[in-house]
């Protein structure tokens, strides 16, 4: 159904266009609630064709038959999403249907399937290409602006698979990127933009002297067709001019005498004098001849070059499937986000048009890199575990640090389908793991790596065990993380569904949100119907009427795991109620939430009904084990209680005791995590504790923190603040009130703090266009404050849970081994981050210096003296407040690094290791060259052979998912 118009209708759209009646859409979990057609397909025209041509008509109308293959699959395997056909004449066949929206303004439709990543590397084999653009005195004004936007066209269809490189010519030739003189470089986004923003550079002048810019490109494709660099496969030189007058046999006969590189030209302009000319050099040499007139004809005329270099695999008769790399779903505005996608050529097989090697067009099926990611599951990686995939190149397929988008409106990266395996996993021995991967090798390691949490806030080091393998008949490699030191167990259910159903419906309860997270999938219209508690009743119900279809839809060992979770957590609930049931208790009055989270994806969870304060903790973590107050719990260990606060940015002007503080300590079995317990509290309350104990001094020499000449901080091990005398303070980082004795913290060898240093190669770039010293007293005296706080620790932590964990918890249970558009403008960039580290009881806890800041404003001497708080994550920080140092230090800001201009090209023209794809066609002797560009151009319609490679794509994807 061809797509005009919309009308929308309460929880419905329906569509109505002049082809055709109504078209029911109704939102389906499954597609991400996206209003979608299960029953048909829609058909969408790009702007630059004519949707009322007449081949364009003839083809939709035969394709329609599509829809009953695209249903069958659907039916067959409901992991499937979305299923198409992009057609050689420009329309984009689509299942289920959708609302086509384009583009927020929905002026113009330029999404044209021919010139998406899937369709290109479907049609064809890698290549080497240079791009010749005539820069001479005839080329100014409108041929100008022609030419520039016909480079920019054909870079963008370029893959990482692909080389290239554009040279301008006059009476000299010029590489238009200078770093790039004399190479080929790799198609990646970094490599493509850099040349695209040198377009602006080109100024036409003088002659044209095309010979010396075709022998310039012959020696440079000679150059990488003799080495092991480069795609290895297709060579091309594209011509775009205005016309020539000389068809250079001399330098074909010399340098392309058996036709190994395909030449295509472009001629700019309505009224040319010299095409014929420029036509004959390309149908002389097995390429293709066109003429560009306007801007608007571009697109359409840059994507003739495919079909013509997919001639030799239709000839072969090779239906080779082709998996994408990253890209973001653009297609819908509502869209699955980060995708790849299968793919296969669909050709015209008839025997009297086979040497003319005629594509129909590319059909393709969608997978969502979710959809990937069910396949490694959170509860069966533990916790800090992850899954990742990299491409042949090196690149990430997905990865728990794949960051695409970057603003407040969330815009996409240009180059957040390129980013590096080893600009992820930070580790002195980061190539060892991507050699072995990008070689696609069966294996295992071990690496120390560095990582940042939450969200570039806070960095750590751990120590990971990495496992890796091929995926079979596709260019990836999986890989998998799980933490040495406490992330290879796991606990195993042991207990009846029965039972488990029972305690999980007794107390109300929140299961983990994340898509990760399947407990059952259902079909559009149960999912509306059932929530995630029901689907597991169900289940429960169905395994005892012996409901096989309903228990195929299932995933067992996720609802065991959570049924055995509801069971050993259930006792904790009459603990939470006795504790809020007591009105004398200072401490309860200020608890806001009591909390568990499981292994399992399940939160158990009591709010104080006397507290005035709201909150939205369980709602942004239900995922447990991915959460923050659960992985940094972890990671603290057994026997700690994690305290955390809400970071804040430090140029906010907060004022305000109600901060909540969440509290989180783990739950071992064995060598197991299984659960993660929380509160939280007012601030309030734990300034008033602080205040009680820090103010509270006797004994000769005793300070307290209550004196005007001393300011005290309770800081967490990443260095923010969770406490101070001054409110204001909380939830800030320390370096940024006090970057002298911050960086004092983490100097060798007595260092509190590790400095922990990390690049972001993701990152994002805005473009533009003295008195005395007071040290004395610091030396012994804190001892006392020290034990108060010892004393404070346990009095607070055993006072808000004194309940043991390992009552409720089985504690027979056995841990088993795991399975194995901006106000500014932004470039990429790379960014360099201080971050602060303190492991409990693994350094030094006590700490008394003096450090002096020379160059402050006011210069003078200050001390400070810091104390590991026992049993948590926290430091007390006392400091001399006589002595005021400049507040505005920046040394811990995120920088921008700089490369000098040598630097900068080493970096682009680096070419990391990688595999070349497995299949090439570049040649075949049955080829007809006299199709080059003449205007007589077979159409034919095939349904039964699109509706056969439909079908080998959707069996190659199901293959895919069993491994």
């Amino acid at each position: 159904m061809l797509i005009n118009d919309w009308n929308n209708q309460s929880q419905r759209y329906e569509l109505h266009d002049g082809l055709g009646g109504e078209f029911i859409l109704i939102a389906d979990e499954h597609f991400n609630d996206i209003q979608v057609n299960i029953s048909e397909s829609t058909v969408q025209v790009p702007t630059n064709v004519y949707n009322r041509e007449e081949t364009v008509l003839r083809d939709i109308l035969f394709t329609e038959e599509l829809d009953k293959v695209f249903k069958l699959n659907y039916d067959a395997d409901q992991t499937l999403t979305w299923q198409y056909f992009g057609s050689y004449t420009g329309f984009f066949r689509n299942y289920p249907g959708i609302k086509w929206s384009p583009d927020e303004k929905k002026a113009l439709d330029l999404y044209d399937c021919r010139n998406r990543g899937w369709y290109i590397r479907a049609a064809t084999s890698p290549k080497n290409m240079v791009i010749l653009v005539d820069t001479s005195g005839s080329m100014l004004g409108l041929r100008n602006d022609i030419a520039k936007h016909t480079v920019q066209t054909l870079i963008k269809t370029l893959g990482d698979d692909d080389f290239f490189n554009v040279i301008t010519f006059n009476d000299t030739t010029l590489y238009l990127e200078a770093c790039f003189n004399d190479t080929l470089v790799q198609a990646n986004s970094d490599n493509k933009n850099r040349v695209q923003q040198n377009l602006d550079n080109i100024r036409p002048q003088n002659i044209a002297n095309i010979q010396n810019a075709l022998e310039k490109a012959f020696e440079l494709l000679e150059k990488f067709n003799t080495n092991d660099k480069g795609a290895g496969c297709n060579q091309a030189i594209m011509l775009i001019t205005d016309g020539a007058t000389d068809e250079y046999e001399s330098v074909f006969a010399k340098y392309n005498a058996d036709k190994h590189v395909r030449l295509f030209t472009y001629v700019i302009g309505r009224e040319v004098d010299y095409s014929e000319k420029v036509r004959g050099m390309a149908c002389k040499n097995k390429g293709y001849f066109t003429q560009i007139k306007t801007i608007a004809d571009v697109q359409e005329n840059v994507s003739k070059y495919i079909h013509v270099l997919s001639r030799p695999m239709v000839i072969n008769k090779t239906h080779d499937t082709v998996w994408t790399n990253v890209y973001m779903d653009q297609a819908v505005n509502e869209g699955l986000a980060l995708m790849t996608t299968v793919a296969q050529p669909v050709f015209n097989n008839k025997n009297k048009t086979l040497d003319q090697g005629i594509l129909l067009g590319v059909v393709g099926v969608d997978v969502p890199v979710f959809e990937l990611l069910k396949l490694t599951p959170p509860y069966k990686l533990g916790v800090n575990g992850y899954s990742f995939a990299v491409t042949n190149n090196g690149y990430l397929l997905f990865h728990p640090d794949i960051r695409p988008l970057y603003g407040p409106d969330d815009s996409l990266k240009t180059n957040y389908n390129s980013v590096d395996l080893a600009e992820v996993e930070l580790s002195d021995e980061r190539d060892e793991l991507r050699t072995a991967m990008v070689n696609r090798t069966t294996g295992s390691l071990t690496m120390e790596v560095k990582l940042h949490l939450s969200n570039l806030q806070r960095a750590t080091t751990r120590s990971h065990s990495y496992y890796y393998t091929d995926l079979k008949d596709t260019p990836f490699s999986l890989g998998i993380v799980l933490v040495n030191d406490y992330g290879q167990f796991i606990i195993e259910p042991n207990l009846s569904l029965k039972e488990g159903l029972k305690s999980l419906t007794e107390k109300p309860i929140t299961l983990a949100a994340a898509r990760q997270w399947i407990y059952c999938r259902l079909g559009s219209e149960e999912a509306q119907v059932m929530s995630k508690l029901e689907r597991i009743v169900q289940y429960v119900n169905a395994t005892e009427t012996d409901d096989e279809e309903y228990i195929k839809k299932c995933n067992p060992d996720l609802i065991k795991q959570v049924l055995f979770d509801a069971n050993m957590t259930l006792a904790v609930e009459e603990y939470w109620e006795a504790q809020f049931d007591n009105k004398e208790s200072n401490i309860s009055n200020g608890i806001v939430l009591q909390f568990v989270g499981t292994h399992g994806g399940l939160t158990r969870s009591n709010y104080n009904k006397m507290s005035r304060t709201p909150t939205d903790f369980l709602e942004e973590n239900s995922n447990t084990i991915q959460e923050d107050y659960y992985t940094r719990a972890v990671e603290l260990g057994k026997g700690r209680f994690l305290y955390s606060v809400p970071i804040v940015s430090s140029d906010s002007d907060i004022e305000d005791n109600n901060t909540l503080v969440t509290a989180s300590s783990v739950v071992m079995v064995q060598e197991a995590a299984v659960a993660v317990a929380g509160i939280q509290f007012r601030t309030a309350l734990l300034e008033e504790i602080f205040n009680n104990v820090t103010e509270s001094c006797n004994g000769e020499g005793c300070r307290s923190c209550s004196e005007l000449d001393i300011d005290c901080y309770l800081l967490d091990n990443s260095g923010y603040v969770v406490m101070s005398e001054s409110t204001s303070d909380i939830g800030r980082a320390f370096s940024k009130i006090d970057g002298i004795i911050a960086a004092d913290l983490s100097k060798e060898p007595d260092d509190i703090y590790r400095r922990i240093f990390i690049t972001d190669f993701q990152a994002m770039c805005e473009n533009a266009d003295p008195g005395g010293s007071s040290a004395s007293f610091l030396l012994d005296p804190f001892f006392s404050v020290t034990a108060y706080f010892k004393w404070w620790t346990h009095y607070f932590v055993l006072s808000l849970v004194q309940f043991s964990f390992y009552d409720w918890w089985y504690s027979g249970a056995n841990a088993q081994p795991i399975t194995r558009t901006h106000t500014f403008s932004y470039n990429p960039c790379d960014k360099v981050y201080t971050f602060f580290d303190h492991k409990p009881g693994k350094q030094s806890s006590n700490k008394t210096s003096i450090v002096s800041c020379d160059g402050c404003e006011n210069e003078c001497e200050k001390s400070y003296s810091v104390q590991e708080i026992p049993d948590s994550n926290l430091l007390l920080l006392v400091v001399d407040a006589t002595c005021e140092f400049d507040s505005n230090i920046t040394m811990f800001e995120p920088r921008k690094k700089e490369y000098n201009e040598t630097e900068r090209c080493e970096r682009l023209q680096k070419q990391r290791h990688r595999t070349r794809p497995e299949t090439c066609h570049a040649y075949h002797p049955l080829e007809n060259p006299e199709d080059c560009g003449s205007g007589c151009n077979i159409q034919p319609s095939l349904i039964l052979t699109i509706t056969l490679a439909v079908y080998l794509a959707c069996k190659h994807l199901q293959l895919f998912q069993t491994q």
